[in-house]
């Protein structure tokens, strides 16, 4: 099967940050990533109440879904209102805060976008690697793809790329150091392998992450997306 093309945009950052600080607005915006020549992808993910949790990826011609078991990609078709999206026997219709998806003989009406595994699972199609936040203020630092590491500071003011350096590991201590620098920044970004909990949302993720930016220290969680 032909799987979904992604491409970098590291406004992702921009957007998770625009989450965190509360000033989210439009799902549709919060992951709008737009490239010269190509119509932008849109990820979100759904719950459909207590039963069933789904990730559609794709752009007004196509969507694919990523549902427990199964990946389809389904075609643009004619809908009274809203967009819809169906192969016959997978259906994704989604009007505003609306969606309904249909699959393997079942009905789900009452899917809701989280807006903030949105903003992880698009990081993690897009081919980010490695994905930390922080706060006060709001930072983003992403790994990879394309041999980058790209930090996004001050609340998305700040928008800094380096290439991705080796990391030094330390298997006893469980820790990954990484050091770069550019025309105007110098960055060290410690990885360590103990649980952490956001400051401000609570969530949990498996690693604690300390960045140094040009003597500036930013302290935050973070976790592996592949």
């Amino acid at each position: 099967m032909r799987r979904p093309a992604v491409v970098l945009r590291s406004v992702a950052a921009t957007a998770a940050l625009v989450l965190l600080s509360a000033c989210s607005q439009n799902p549709a915006q919060e992951n709008n990533y737009p490239v010269e020549g190509e119509e932008p992808a849109l990820t979100f993910v759904y719950q459909c109440g207590d039963q069933i949790s789904f990730t559609a990826h794709g752009n007004d011609e196509s969507k694919w879904l990523f549902l427990p078991g199964k990946t389809v990609e389904l075609p643009k078709v004619a809908a009274a209102s809203g967009e819809k999206y169906s192969d016959g026997e997978t259906t994704y219709w989604s009007h505003g805060e609306e969606t309904m998806l249909e699959t393997a003989g079942q009905r789900y009406s009452d899917c809701l976008i989280d807006r903030r595994a949105s903003i992880w699972e698009s990081a993690k199609l897009q081919g980010v690697d490695f994905r930390a936040v922080g706060n006060e203020p709001g930072w983003v630092l992403e790994l990879g793809p394309d041999e980058q590491m790209t930090l996004v500071t001050n609340y998305g003011e700040e928008h800094i790329v380096f290439d991705l350096p080796q990391p030094e590991v330390n298997k006893a201590n469980k820790t990954s150091y990484y050091s770069a620098e550019n025309d105007n920044y110098t960055i060290d970004v410690t990885i360590t392998g103990s649980a952490c909990n956001d400051d401000m949302s609570g969530d949990a993720f498996e690693a604690t992450v300390e960045v140094n930016l040009n003597y500036q220290n930013l302290r935050g969680c973070g976790k592996a997306l592949h």
